[in-house]
């Protein structure tokens, strides 16, 4: 993984849920803390975690054809509350 981000990568992480239930049982907090913690993984290998975040992009966990239309708004927004939240507190 360290290579791979000191040669430009870049990590999707798919850490919203898809599903209806799966979904409305989530946070923006919930979200976070998961996502936080899978990613000091890395840094085990000598990854900064700023560089993690950095080099991230914050997705569903699939598509969201599945999902009616007012849950694919709600995943959408928290996929963008996440990304901006992780942004604000770690790379700006």
């Amino acid at each position: 993984m360290k290579s791979f981000l000191e040669q430009g990568g870049s990590i999707a992480w798919g850490i919203v849920p898809n599903e209806e239930e799966a979904l409305a049982k989530e946070s923006l907090s919930s979200l976070r803390d998961r996502l936080e913690e899978s990613m000091a993984l890395f840094t085990r290998d000598g990854v900064g975690f700023k560089q993690i975040i950095a080099q991230s992009l914050i997705t569903p966990s699939c598509g969201l054809a599945s999902l009616s239309l007012e849950a694919a708004n709600q995943a959408l927004e928290l996929t963008a509350k996440l990304s901006q939240d992780l942004r604000s507190r770690y790379v700006m």
